[in-house]
């Protein structure tokens, strides 16, 4: 059995594998025989390329799990997966994984935050008071979980 650290490592090794790699999400065409293909992103963070975590799944990855059980049979997590969505493996244990659903972020341009603070600066500021709210709104949106690129 894997020990925290050991785990830990793995899910960081997996993340700077994704970032270099440019891994994404995979999004779920309906055929659950595509969500065996998901992809492991470890630690790498997709909400700050466009994706919004909307949930996150307890699998088991070994084959061995049962119904009922805490984490999710494949068949079950099949059931549960939204066609249209993206999946991507955020943590990876020896017999269990977590799997997080991502949707497109609605909001999201794919900019940096250097280029968010470009658009404000070219705001009056008369207007820089008034779009602030909105503004905000999309940042949190675009970085909820990781603070800025």
């Amino acid at each position: 059995m894997y020990g925290l650290d050991a785990i830990k490592d793995m899910n960081r090794k997996a993340g700077k594998d994704a970032k270099s790699s440019g891994k994404q999400p995979m999004v779920y065409n309906g055929d659950c025989n595509t969500l065996r293909g998901i992809p492991n992103l470890g630690t790498y963070r997709a909400t700050r390329h466009g994706w919004k975590k909307v949930e996150t799944y307890f699998v088991d990855s070994s084959g061995m799990g049962q119904a009922g059980e805490a984490a999710l049979t494949f068949a079950e997590f099949c059931r549960k997966a939204k066609k249209g969505r993206g999946y991507g493996i955020v943590s990876a244990g020896q017999f269990q994984v977590h799997i997080a659903e991502f949707v497109r972020s609605k909001m999201c341009k794919n900019r940096t935050f250097s280029q968010w603070l470009e658009e404000v600066h070219k705001l009056t500021p008369a207007d820089q008071a008034k779009k602030a709210p909105k503004l905000i709104k999309q940042l949190k949106m675009e970085y909820n979980e990781d603070g800025f690129a």
